[in-house]
Parts: structure tokens; C-alpha cells; sequence
């Protein structure tokens, strides 16, 4: 072959070098073996490391500092009015309004400067921004000063989810476009949770589940963490401390010890609240102040309960607590990322106003341990990223966005790898990384069996099969309904332990004084069917009242004879739209006979 001429040799090797530079900006080095000329690319090329593209992030936050629910009776900060605490009770402060606007100047910076996934001046910004808040005034201000901070010079505007919306399907999450809201809009929608109820699996797999309250309170009767812990007199004395500046009837002298100490996560709360607030710690009527050795020991016991309720005490027990707990966000996240995979979607950012509550079983669902306990507008970030044709996830928490507060510049996350294969780990022990889309499909469908959707998450953590102890016989009284155990459906459970069960007990398991349905002369020798249909019916409208509950105002009532689980399910079912949650203006009671 003719020998190449040197500077047309030199034009080439500077040519291949300006193409391989250009298609590493643009896809990185998975493009490495679709560059011509290979061998005149010079070898410091070949030692840069390139970002890959940001295709979108999700972002779950914490609310922002707000005000207590209620002061202890001996507190001197707070006003004593009971008219203040129904009108401001639990409500965003101006304090917890700052927090998270910093928070979205944040992702302003990171995603909008850095990363450029959005563009204020886009058209159709209402099609790339998803806002989602629980049904909670202090959610729904904190996603208002979020966006604030993320798109400070666009317009907000809200919408209401309809019951069975997004909230209750994750498919429809993904599926659900702006419509009637203004495709083109310059404003970014707000969705607020299904107001006709007070919970929903998006955001709070963790209330009105009975397996998850079964498996909880297994967890603290068995720890032994408080036995020990009542048994030390440092602890003994904090606990008279807390109660002489307090009052909190939670840890009255006429409860044990071991009672006590399971409500300091209600003490720590009000620490973190005060200190938020830049006030005085605890300030109360006989001049009392806790010491830092009080103040480690108070969040020892604050933090242990908080892991405790979605950790359990071993790794099978956090894997199902933490599944349920979590409900149907997880899926939520994948199926968001996937549709951008499949070209289904065009949004970019998604962002969940949320809980504390909602961060910590989410953070035990993807397997970790032992993670810090999340502050006011801590948050968890899920990134998509495209290198190539291959898709890939980074993974972020931050639980105190206020330890940044007056620092130069932001710290650089450290993004970690879920566990694969259904492990558990400390999270501080979290390897570090990113993991392809379907490393991140596997490990949340196959390794953590996420929920699919909200009648998922129903069937698994409503369903109940109650138990008799093996001397109970069928001419014994039933228990009063207050001395029912609480039991729950277990599949692993040996068919011999499942007996026939009392109905009272099934209704125990779904304690709620907002809903309105009590039930009267439950039938002593009721079946597994029988609880069955019952509890489908009580399902379908998400809540029980039963006699020793307490309940709101009722405007009126009706009692219906029923003479089979059958009908007791279709009379539920036909005074449904009756039943408003929270309101009880109607108040059903199920009156059944001795024998079905």
C-alpha cells in the first residue's frame, strides 16, 4: 500500500481525535468501539471521565418545620389557647416555608444550571414538572416553597386528584397528562391527594394497613431495648426529669417505664421543632433545663423507636414491614423511568411533598439500616441518566439540608447501589455507585417485591384471619371486644394454628374514629368466610368504628338487620357514599344475629 504523506497522516490523527473528543461529550466512553482510527487516539483522551445525561429526577422530600399539634401542659412558648391549636395545629411555619424553598434552590442549581433537565421558558413546562403532595396542609406549603425555590418565576396553579386517581393507580401516575388543566401552560399543576380520604398507599403505605400495625407492634413488645433501658437509673431519672418540665400525659408515673420511654420520639419531635424555631428547649413553668447528657440520651431512645417501626429486629421482619410501610411510591419511581425508556413520557422532574415517615420505610425497603433519622426538608433523589443505549440510576439521601445552610458551596452527594438480592445493610456501609434501570427493576419487582398498585398493597396489608387460643371452646363468652388480640393473615402460618374466629376481633384490627361503622351482636361462631366478606365490604371504604371507639359528631344514623355476611356486605357497599371519612354524617351499625 502507498505510504501515507506525514501531514496528511497528522491531519487525520488531529481529525479522528476531534471526532472521538466530540462523541465522548455526547455519549460517553460506551461509544469507544465505533471510533475510526482507534489507535491515533492519544492516550490522555482515553483518561477523561465524562458525565453521563441527565434524563430525569424525582425528588421526595420532607416537609418543612411547622408547628407542634399540641404543647405540653407545662410549656411556656407556646400559647395555652385551645382555639390557636385548632387553627394552627401542625400547621408550615414561615421557619419550615425557608427550609424548603433552599431546598429547591437546590435542585435549581443542580438540575436546572447544572444538569439543564428544564428551562423556564419552556411552553410546555407543565408537561416536564410533576408535583404530588399528600393531603396535608403541611405538605401542600412545603411543595408551594419548593417549586418556589426550583422555578422561582413560574406560576403555580393546583388540582385535586380524584378518588382512584394517581394516587391509588401508579400506572396513571405516569399516564396522567395535564388534559384539561392546559396542555402548554406556563404554570406547573400541583396534585393534591384524594381529599375524600386521609390516607392514601402513595405516601402512606404505613397508615390503615393492619399487617403493617401487626408487625410493628410485634416489634416493640419484643424489644428489649426498653426493658434494659428502664432498668438504668440514668434513664429512670430523665424520665421524672421530662415529666416534672412537662406534664406529657405519655409519660405519666402511672404508666410503666417501658411505655414511658416508647413515647420519647414524641419529646425528641418537640426538641427538633424548638430548635428549628431558634427557641428556648422545653421552656416550662418551674424553670427547668435539660443537660446534653439528656438531650443524647432522650434521642437515643427517639431514634431506636423511629428505625424500630420499619426495621424490626431482624432482616425478614424489615423486609415486610418496610414493604408494606412503604406502599406504592417505589413502583411510583420505576414506572416514571421506564416511561421515559419507552419514549412515554416527556416529564423530566417529579417531585413528592411527603414525610418523615414516608422517607424512613422507604430507605428500609431498598434495604438499608441504621440511616439517620430525616430533619425538616430532608429528601431522597432518584436520577435517570442516559450513557448510550443504556440507562442507569444514581441514588441519593440527604436527611439535613440545613447542615449547608451557611456553607460556600453545596457538598457533592454520595450516590449508593441498593442491595441486591434482597440484603441488608447499614446505610452508612452502602456501597457506592449507580445501577443500570434494570438493576433497579430487579432488585425493587424481584428482590423487594415492591407493591404493584394500590389494591396490592390492600390485600396484603387489610386482609385478616384472627386467632382463639387452643383452649377456647364454643360454649365460652366471647372477650369483650376492647380484649380481642389483634391478628392478621399470615400464609406461612401451619393450617392447624387457623380456627375459627370471632368477627369482633377482625373489626378490632382496623381501629380508625373518623369512619362510620360499628357493628353489634357479632355471631360467636363466626367463620373464616364470614370475616372474609366482612372485611372486603369494611375494605372497600377503608374504615371500621367499633363500640369502644370514639368518634366525631354523627348527623344521623341507621341501623340495618342483616342475616348473612352476604348482605352485611352488600349494605355497606349501598351506603358507601354516606360514609364521609372524618365528617361521620352517617353513622352505619351492622346489626347481626346470633347464628348467619
Amino acid at each position: 500500500a502507498p505510504r501515507v504523506p506525514q501531514f496528511l497522516d497528522s491531519f487525520l490523527d488531529l481529525s479522528c481525535c476531534m471526532i472521538w473528543r466530540l462523541t465522548l461529550l455526547r455519549g460517553g466512553f460506551c461509544l469507544l468501539t465505533h471510533v475510526p482510527f482507534l489507535a491515533w487516539v492519544p492516550n490522555f483522551f482515553l483518561s477523561v471521565s465524562f458525565d453521563p445525561i441527565a434524563r430525569k429526577v424525582f425528588v421526595i422530600t420532607r416537609h418543612g418545620a411547622r408547628f407542634p399539634l399540641k404543647p405540653f401542659p407545662l410549656n411556656t412558648s407556646w400559647p395555652a389557647s385551645k382555639l390557636f391549636w385548632k387553627t394552627y395545629g401542625g400547621r408550615l411555619t414561615p421557619v419550615g416555608q425557608a427550609q424548603l424553598t433552599r431546598v429547591g434552590q437546590l435542585m435549581h442549581r443542580r438540575y436546572i444550571e447544572e444538569e439543564r433537565i428544564l428551562y423556564q421558558d419552556d411552553p410546555c413546562l407543565s408537561e416536564k414538572v410533576f408535583a404530588f403532595t399528600s393531603n396535608s396542609e403541611r405538605t401542600l406549603q412545603s411543595a408551594q416553597s419548593f417549586l418556589l425555590g426550583l422555578l422561582p418565576e413560574v406560576a403555580q396553579a393546583f388540582v385535586v386528584q380524584e378518588p382512584k386517581s394517581c394516587c391509588d393507580n401508579v400506572d396513571s401516575i405516569v399516564k396522567s397528562g395535564m388534559g384539561k388543566h392546559g396542555v402548554g401552560s406556563q404554570h406547573v399543576y400541583v396534585h393534591i391527594a384524594d381529599m375524600e380520604r386521609e390516607y392514601t398507599p402513595m405516601l402512606h403505605g404505613f397508615k390503615e394497613c393492619p399487617r403493617y400495625e401487626q408487625l410493628k407492634d410485634d416489634a416493640f413488645r419484643a424489644a428489649p431495648f426498653f426493658t434494659e433501658r428502664g432498668a438504668a437509673p440514668e434513664y429512670q431519672k430523665l424520665v421524672e426529669k421530662l415529666w416534672d418540665m412537662t406534664n406529657f400525659k405519655k409519660i405519666s408515673p402511672e404508666l410503666s417505664i417501658e411505655k414511658r420511654l416508647k413515647h420519647f420520639q414524641s419529646v425528641a419531635q418537640q426538641i427538633s421543632l424548638e430548635r428549628a424555631h431558634r427557641m428556648e428547649i422545653l421552656s416550662n413553668t418551674k424553670g427547668m433545663r435539660l443537660n446534653p447528657d439528656d438531650e443524647r440520651r432522650i434521642l437515643e431512645v427517639s431514634n431506636y423507636v423511629c428505625r424500630l417501626r420499619y426495621q424490626g429486629h431482624d432482616d425478614d421482619a424489615q423486609r415486610e414491614t418496610a414493604r408494606l410501610a412503604s406502599g406504592v411510591l417505589p413502583v411510583a419511581v420505576l414506572r416514571e423511568f421506564e416511561a421515559v425508556r419507552d419514549g412515554a413520557s416527556k416529564r423530566t422532574f417529579c417531585y413528592c411533598s411527603a414525610h418523615d415517615n414516608t422517607i424512613m420505610a422507604l430507605l428500609s425497603h431498598f434495604g438499608y439500616r441504621d440511616w439517620k433519622i430525616p430533619m425538616f426538608g430532608a429528601h431522597l433523589v432518584f436520577e435517570l441518566h442516559e450513557v448510550g443505549d443504556e440507562y442507569y440510576v444514581r441514588f441519593y439521601y440527604e436527611h439535613d439540608p440545613e447542615r449547608f445552610r451557611d456553607a460556600a458551596s453545596d457538598e457533592i452527594p454520595k450516590y449508593v447501589r441498593f442491595p441486591q438480592n434482597g440484603d441488608i445493610v447499614d446505610f452508612a456501609s452502602a456501597e457506592e455507585g449507580s445501577m443500570t434501570l434494570k438493576d433497579f427493576e430487579k432488585i425493587l419487582m424481584e428482590d423487594r417485591r415492591s407493591l404493584k398498585n394500590d389494591e396490592d398493597w390492600r390485600s396484603e396489608g387489610c386482609s385478616v384471619v384472627l386467632e382463639q387460643e387452643a383452649d377456647s371452646g364454643a360454649d365460652k363468652a366471647a372477650p369483650p371486644l376492647s380484649a380481642m388480640p389483634r391478628a392478621v393473615r399470615d400464609g406461612t402460618r401451619a393450617p392447624e394454628r387457623r380456627k375459627s374466629l370471632t368477627a369482633a376481633a377482625a373489626f378490632a384490627t382496623l381501629r380508625n374514629p373518623h369512619c362510620g361503622i360499628k357493628v353489634k351482636n357479632i355471631p360467636a361462631a363466626a367463620t373464616d368466610h364470614d370475616v372474609e366478606v366482612l372485611m372486603s365490604a369494611i375494605c372497600d371504604v377503608q374504615s371500621v368504628v367499633i363500640a369502644e371507639s370514639g368518634g366525631g359528631a354523627v348527623a344521623r344514623t341507621a341501623q340495618v338487620e342483616c342475616a348473612s355476611p352476604e348482605e352485611a356486605q352488600r349494605t355497606v357497599r349501598d351506603h358507601r357514599a354516606s360514609l364521609k371519612l372524618g365528617n361521620n354524617q352517617l353513622r352505619l351499625t351492622l346489626v347481626l344475629p346470633p347464628v348467619w
